[in-house]
């Protein structure tokens, strides 16, 4: 079993080139490492100790941990369907090509699929 890793020694747990694949949580002030990437949820803000919730309602998170997941699969199976495949595979797989462009982090990427999904799902060629 690997080493759990402690959140006050090493608060970053991935490069911001990679997908996340485990995360900390939080509960009562006290961290622990969890596997998978963190969901979409509501959260809490701390101001002087009390904790104000963000968002009443989780129906705009349980839509975005779902498009998460079509993008995803999309991402696995090569980007089907769209004529920008060969950009979304350049920008996923370079990091740093002979022009000197750098690798966009995952966030990046992740913002450009989800548009061009979201596109693509209403018929919109791009």
């Amino acid at each position: 079993m690997a080493d759990i890793p402690d959140p006050h020694k090493q608060p970053i747990l991935h490069s911001p080139w990679d997908e996340p694949t485990s995360h900390y949580s939080s509960k009562s002030g006290e961290f622990s490492y969890t596997e998978g990437r963190r969901p979409s949820a509501p959260s809490e803000a701390h101001l002087d100790g009390i904790a104000t919730r963000i968002s009443q309602t989780d129906a705009p998170y349980s839509t975005i941990n779902k498009i998460r997941n079509y993008i995803d699969s999309w991402r696995s199976k090569g980007y089907v369907g769209t004529p920008a495949k060969a950009l979304l595979i350049r920008w996923r797989d370079c990091a740093e090509n002979q022009e000197g462009e750098q690798q966009p982090y995952f966030c990046q990427r992740e913002v450009v699929e989800t548009v061009m999904w979201l596109l693509r799902s209403r018929g919109i060629r791009l």
